[in-house]
């Protein structure tokens, strides 16, 4: 279900009838350095969790972590969450948290065809996401 547009389209449109979280997939120098980076915010509140609980308590900390965030503002650098010893949905954590306090991503990998991709094949925290079966608007 998810949507992708031209950032000629984003600039001309605004965010108006867009999917939420709106997924920036290009480089902009401006958008990078106002986006809040949450790597360090993440790891601080995992380093004193049992690292078997780590998985579900993350959906919690994001949460906690979002809800002081500025609204509408722009995130980045969440490579922490990509961890295969966490075995989650991170796009679909982003999406719930999107859900309470409104933000917009700077992916952290690349898209093609359709596909957000995280990591190079054969690393073990390669992902790929197709936006058909997320509610998202990736900016391309």
């Amino acid at each position: 279900m998810g949507k992708q547009i031209s950032k000629y389209e984003y600039q001309l449109h605004g965010t108006d009838g867009l999917m939420k979280p709106i997924i920036f997939c290009y480089t902009d120098a401006k958008l990078e350095k106002d986006a809040i980076e949450l790597n360090l915010r993440i790891a601080e509140k995992l380093i004193s969790i049992k690292p078997a609980r780590r998985s579900f308590k993350l959906p919690g900390i994001i949460d906690s972590i979002i809800t002081v965030l500025p609204e509408n503002c722009v995130i980045k650098e969440f490579d922490v969450l990509f961890n295969p010893e966490y075995q989650i949905d991170v796009l679909q954590l982003l999406i719930t948290a999107c859900k309470k306090k409104n933000f917009s991503i700077i992916w952290p990998g690349t898209y093609s065809d359709g596909k957000l991709i995280y990591a190079e094949t054969g690393y073990s925290d390669f992902k790929t996401f197709d936006i058909d079966k997320y509610d998202v608007t990736c900016v391309v």
